[in-house]
């Protein structure tokens, strides 16, 4: 699987107006119900995950970019 089968352009946010990472996520997780790629009601099961993901390790890569993500069964 490629990353370009599941993240469309409009999934990409080249700027931010978040400036932590805590907001950077909801930001990023607001974006993905917007497009429909998760449902609302899954998006606070899916925010927690997520931020428990960050604190456990990191998903910075560096210069400002970063892939919060946290695996999950569907």
């Amino acid at each position: 699987m490629n990353l370009t089968e599941i993240l469309s352009s409009e999934q990409i946010v080249p700027r931010l107006t978040a400036t932590d990472r805590w907001a950077v996520i909801n930001q990023l997780i607001d974006v993905l119900v917007r497009t429909k790629k998760i449902r609302t009601e899954d998006s606070e099961t899916i925010r927690k995950a997520v931020k428990d993901r960050e604190t456990s390790k990191s998903t910075g890569i560096g210069y400002g970019v970063a892939l919060p993500h946290r695996a999950s069964r569907a």
